[in-house]
């Protein structure tokens, strides 16, 4: 039987959480409320911290575009290497 399509989204945020946390060489209060941010799972808490001021759009955007750049740079050096070794 496979597993619900539950277990497969917590399994995967799982393991983004663990190569997130893996790539953050420093950990400092910046990057520890940036992942505090992008670990909000429910958008009507997301929505709340907005309303109530305790977060600001900017932050959270800022917040998802460093874990996009934490979590795809490493595959975006695989991918210039590729592209390097294959025109020599």
């Amino acid at each position: 039987m496979e597993p619900s399509w539950r277990t497969v989204v917590q399994t995967k945020r799982d393991a983004r959480d663990i190569a997130v946390k893996c790539q953050l060489s420093t950990t400092n209060t910046r990057d520890e409320r940036r992942l505090s941010i992008t670990n909000i799972q429910d958008i009507q808490n997301l929505v709340a911290k907005l309303d109530s001021g305790e977060l600001r759009a900017r932050e959270v955007i800022e917040a998802y575009i460093a874990r996009y750049k934490v979590n795809h740079t490493p595959f975006i050096c695989q991918l210039m290497n590729l592209k390097g070794s294959s025109s020599t």
